[in-house]
């Protein structure tokens, strides 16, 4: 396992009559969301964390998406969209 900083930010287009946002992002065959942020007021979210750890196994295949509360309603969520860990030099 290597530790490092966690730096990540998110970004998606805003939904003009969004009040809300809500981003689910999960690493490979993890059981619990790293983020599961369900009342995000911008159309951005950063992640820090001074002392992450990741298996070097485990840097591979992570996923987020995301959906917008709009007019008293969740929407549908976002496609998913796939990322990689690259553990800091």
């Amino acid at each position: 396992d290597e530790k490092f900083a966690l730096n990540w930010t998110f970004g998606w287009k805003a939904c003009p009559e969004a009040t809300k946002y809500h981003l689910f992002v999960i690493g490979p065959t993890a059981s619990n969301p790293i983020v599961d942020e369900d009342s995000l007021t911008s159309a951005t979210y950063q992640f820090q964390r001074s002392h992450g750890q990741i298996s070097k196994s485990k840097t591979q295949g992570w996923t987020w998406k995301v959906r917008a509360y709009a007019n008293g309603q969740w929407g549908q969520w976002s496609e998913v969209r796939k990322f990689n860990v690259t553990p800091a030099n």
